[in-house]
């Protein structure tokens, strides 16, 4: 698994995220690479890991059928090896993602031209980025996006999905179907920039690769007519991924909802899971928290037989939906995460629904 690595204004996760993986493997997929300064920094982190590189060109550029990737977007046409062979070089990357633009949803002419223009390069550093709407996975556009796949030559495809709110919590069951659909038909592929609860089951459904977002922007990418998914940052804090319950939320929110309970403390990080405090150190603590914690979840889930995983995850998200109601709160409501909900419900032998607090109907 792997861990998507971008920018921020007042936080620079590169370090933690490096540091992290250079003890415990893993990939990290960073964007963007377009300054010298960040390059020199990838070009050092490069030589120590496996590291992905993307130009994050999607989220701001809206592809079209004479432009699909910053290789076509100058006066004269960049050969796509060529383009890559640059990025290689000034970053130590070992894979790069094709400069692709974002692909609108239902834009069949553009999705044909980007998967044209793609098929050209030949590097094996090199790997088809397709960006595209989640919504691309619901029913009214999946079977001609699933065709037009099928029709380009093979080779390792990574899928971005993206969306204004939470791509996987929209709509969550028709997506997360239309997923497992891609997956089926193109095993070994990767999925990018998701939350555990998607990569989970990315992998056990055949994904060759899943990237977690180390922030909420990563785990829910949006693209260029997107607003951005901007969660409530109860006390400004990152969200905190906790295992018992697959939630990532503010320690501030966890601080409510167990309020006449115990809280869990994390046995790597020897703190309570409610005891941050809004500084850079403690936010920096949790990302380091959610690093080792996702890739708890993944090493467990890969441990098992390929034949198995699917019916262990299914079990272990019931138990962590059923966990929501053991909390006893004063004040706060217990809302279970939707996607988490969503999953419980596409795999209930029974085809029951939840309630927002995690209860079956």
């Amino acid at each position: 698994m792997g861990f998507v690595v971008g920018g921020s204004q007042t936080l620079d996760p590169l370090p933690t995220v490096t540091s992290y993986l250079e003890n415990s493997g893993g990939v990290m997929v960073s964007r963007p690479h377009r300054t010298k300064g960040h390059a020199d920094r990838l070009r050092k982190a490069g030589s120590r890991l496996d590291l992905l590189v993307d130009s994050g060109l999607w989220r701001s550029i809206v592809a079209s059928p004479a432009v699909t990737t910053e290789a076509d977007n100058g006066l004269a046409p960049l050969d796509l090896d060529v383009w890559a062979e640059q990025i290689v070089a000034s970053t130590s990357a070992h894979t790069v993602f094709t400069p692709s633009y974002h692909v609108s949803t239902a834009d069949w002419e553009t999705l044909a031209a980007l998967l044209a223009a793609t098929a050209a390069g030949t590097r094996p550093e090199l790997v088809t980025l397709i960006p595209t709407g989640a919504d691309m996975l619901e029913a009214p556009h999946l079977n001609t996006f699933l065709s037009h796949l099928r029709d380009t030559p093979p080779r390792q495809f990574a899928f971005i999905f993206t969306d204004s709110n939470r791509p996987f919590a929209t709509h969550a069951k028709n997506r997360i179907k239309g997923m497992r659909r891609v997956l089926q038909q193109h095993p070994g592929a990767w999925i990018i920039g998701v939350d555990p609860l998607i990569a989970s089951d990315a992998i056990a459904c055949g994904a060759g690769l899943a990237v977690v977002g180390v922030s909420g922007a990563g785990r829910n990418p949006a693209g260029p007519n997107d607003k951005g998914f901007c969660p409530d940052s109860d006390g400004f804090l990152p969200g905190l991924f906790l295992p018992s319950l697959l939630e990532h939320r503010s320690p501030r929110t966890y601080a409510k909802w167990f309020a006449n309970s115990a809280v869990d403390t994390c046995d790597e990080c020897g703190r309570r899971l409610d005891s941050f405090q809004c500084t850079d150190a403690d936010k920096l603590a949790i990302l380091r928290h959610n690093l080792h914690a996702t890739h708890a979840l993944v090493d467990a889930l890969t441990a098992r037989e390929p034949a198995t995983q699917r019916v262990w995850l299914d079990r272990r998200r019931c138990y962590a939906l059923a966990a929501h109601l053991q909390m006893n709160p004063i004040a706060a409501t217990v809302d279970a995460d939707r996607t988490l909900r969503a999953l419980c419900e596409l795999d209930d032998p029974q085809g029951r629904l939840t309630t927002p607090q995690g209860a079956w109907l």
